[in-house]
């Protein structure tokens, strides 16, 4: 792990990534995630759970419906209507973050909140997603991203989701299996090109709050 001192300059040679991990965001002490995880259960009528059960609650909302396209399509009303109770509300850790100068973001839970928190900031970000479902998808938003690479800046960073956004629910990552096969896909992208160009780059800093 680097000291505080490697990582200021590697942020001052532009080597960092921000890596916002899905336990990042909190709302007044409480971590999103636990809190998406009893909306969750509310809409199961199961027992309140926390984030850690977060994937069996998936499978068994999709196990509710007909098939895989009404799964996401369902989860995707969950994500939404969750999280947009949050667009206007200030997460600490984002706040803090955004003041950082971090031109390219990835964003590990499928919603815009820290986008939101950037262009609070007077910061005109850039936002790509990862589309699970359609690869060809990604090969577009790969080209769109080698196109505005000259764009991005410290006050136009690139906000990048790595598991889709409930906007557009087909892009959904739900399952452990589909979350495990998605990061070897993103791992893999400048083989594969299922990722923007503009997201690969020498050194990555987790942020987390416990």
């Amino acid at each position: 792990m680097p000291d505080i001192a490697q990582i200021a300059e590697a942020l001052r040679a532009d080597e960092c990534i921000l890596l916002l991990g899905p336990r990042a965001a909190t709302f007044e002490g409480e971590h999103l995630q636990d809190l998406l995880a009893l909306r969750f259960a509310e809409t199961l009528g199961a027992p309140a759970a926390t984030a850690a059960e977060l994937p069996q609650l998936a499978r068994r909302l999709a196990a509710t419906c007909k098939d895989y396209t009404e799964a996401l399509e369902k989860t995707g009303t969950v994500l939404r209507k969750f999280y947009e109770e949050f667009q206007n509300e200030k997460i600490p850790l984002y706040d803090l973050a955004a003041q950082l100068p971090f031109k390219y973001v990835l964003n590990c839970t499928p919603d815009s909140l820290f986008l939101n928190t950037l262009r609070r900031q007077d910061k005109n970000a850039l936002f790509f997603d990862f589309h699970f479902n359609k690869p060809e998808y990604n090969q577009k938003a790969n080209k769109s991203a080698w196109d505005i690479e000259q764009e991005i800046a410290e006050d136009r960073p690139l906000v990048y989701n790595l598991l889709g956004h409930y906007n557009d629910p087909s892009s959904l990552v739900l399952t452990d299996a589909e979350i495990r096969r998605h990061l070897a896909q993103s791992a893999c992208c400048e083989r594969n090109r299922a990722a923007p160009a503009s997201t690969t780059r020498s050194a990555t800093i987790p942020c987390r709050n416990r």
